[in-house]
């Protein structure tokens, strides 16, 4: 659990970092005011509140289902994981990947394969987890034939 808030909290540091480097290069490339430099240090400190805004529900979801799976409680877990693919806050593939999991341990084939189509169509760029998506939904469809 630790080590998941810890690589997000890494990735919203480094999406920081990314923004106030661009600010800065934007700066060294014309002479700007205090005042200038002060509105574009306001619009980084704008940005990070609504992407902590953002990625902090989903991140307690994510932790509270993983405290849901540790402790047996597998139907609470899904909700968690669930509301955060619901809700379109694709920061993490994590809820995905877990739904997953525990819908083919449940043997329930149906909500494995809608979810690794939804992963599908949000992350079509990323062609490394497409064909691990691919090879899982094909493994999902032959399970299901068989049930």
């Amino acid at each position: 659990m630790n080590g998941l808030v810890f690589i997000l909290c890494c990735i919203a540091v480094s999406g920081l970092f990314g923004i106030f480097i661009g600010i800065r290069g934007q700066k060294s490339k014309s002479i700007q005011s205090d005042s200038s430099f002060e509105q574009e240090l306001s619009e980084l400190r704008r940005r990070n509140e609504e992407f902590s805004a953002r990625i902090t529900p989903v991140v307690s979801r994510n932790n509270q289902g993983i405290e849901f799976e540790k402790s047996g409680n597998i139907d609470e877990a899904i909700k968690c994981y669930e509301q955060n693919i619901v809700e379109g806050q694709y920061i993490t593939r994590h809820p995905y990947d877990r739904l997953m999991v525990l819908y083919r341990r449940l043997g329930n084939y149906d909500d494995e394969i809608r979810v690794i189509r939804s992963a599908m169509t949000i992350y079509r760029n990323d062609s490394k987890y497409i064909d691990k998506l691919n090879i899982r939904l094909q493994k999902a469809q032959i399970l299901k034939g068989k049930v």
